[in-house]
């Protein structure tokens, strides 16, 4: 556990790396602030290719304020590959890091738990962000990718690629879906000229987003193609499956509708007694971006 603030962990040269591995807890554990975790293999060997698991989390934010995550291997690890967990946990930042892959970017080595996950009233945070760069590539976890919880409103999921390779085209799924948001006052995307601002969510295991909350914004993503729209990559299901609200999927700003496209069900579904109050405006449901028709298997 780091305790203090202001430390780092890591760094950007291949020389500082920390190996975080094997023990019966989880690896790595952040209950100060402004810490900086950079470069490191977490559940793994070196070579970030075998499985080496930490017996709880790969990486625990509690109670920690301003840290920041970056350009780690976080997979293998038994339970979540990074938690963010209680009130205390504001404004911290979770970008570029593989999170369920080897560190050759196709093999599937994940985490037993979901990719991500944010619980008991973390607000503020950031889970990828505005640029490439800053992309999340969370795929092969044991779970959902991203599990924002009822108690973890207030936060933003932006730029991340839950289910794909490092390539961009392969899936490697995620077992209970993409991305899932039980909280109110959620971002999920972003809008914009800059297409890494939302989320490409392809290739898992059941729906590729799925919302259950109040004031939840779903926009700017792509579901269930690949990262650069040639070529279908379905979730199993839906692509985004709405149970309350209100809320909005897309909207008509610029960049604000979602491409759902080429998953195996419903592009778009509204389902349950709670959907009340949603809004689905500005989307494309059933065409790539240059017009090729990749059609959802429902409706």
């Amino acid at each position: 556990a780091v305790l203090g603030g202001g430390g780092e962990i890591g760094g950007a040269d291949s020389a500082a790396m920390d190996v975080i591995s094997g023990n019966g807890a989880s690896g790595l554990i952040l209950q100060g602030s402004t810490n900086t975790v950079t470069g490191n293999r977490v559940g793994t060997d070196a070579a970030g290719q075998v499985a080496v698991p930490n017996g709880g989390d790969g990486v625990k934010l509690q109670n920690g304020a301003g840290n920041t995550l970056r350009d780690n291997l976080i997979s293998g690890n038994l339970g979540e590959g990074v938690r963010l967990f209680a009130g205390g946990t504001t404004g911290n930042i979770v970008a570029g890091n593989v999170i369920g892959l080897a560190a050759d970017g196709a093999t599937p080595l994940g985490n037993g738990g979901s990719g991500v996950n944010l619980k008991s009233s973390p607000a503020g945070n950031t889970i990828g962000g505005l640029t490439a760069a800053d992309r999340n590539w969370i795929a092969g976890n044991g779970d959902v990718g991203i599990d924002c919880e009822a108690s973890a409103g207030g936060n933003v999921l932006s730029g991340n690629v839950v289910g794909l390779a490092l390539d961009g085209q392969t899936p490697v799924p995620n077992a209970q879906g993409g991305i899932r948001v039980l909280a109110d006052d959620t971002l999920v995307g972003g809008a914009g000229t800059d297409v890494s601002v939302g989320n490409i969510v392809a290739g898992n295991t059941g729906c590729g987003i799925l919302v259950d909350g109040a004031d939840i914004l779903v926009v700017g993503n792509t579901v269930g193609l690949t990262v650069d729209g040639s070529a279908a990559a379905p979730n199993s299901t839906c692509g985004i499956s709405v149970a309350g609200g209100p809320l909005a999927i897309g909207g008509a700003g610029p960049g604000e509708g979602n491409r759902v496209a080429g998953n195996a069900g419903d592009g778009i579904l509204l389902s349950g007694a709670s959907v009340t109050g949603v809004t689905v405006a500005g989307n494309v449901v059933g065409l790539g971006v240059d017009g090729t028709v990749f059609g959802n298997g429902g409706h």
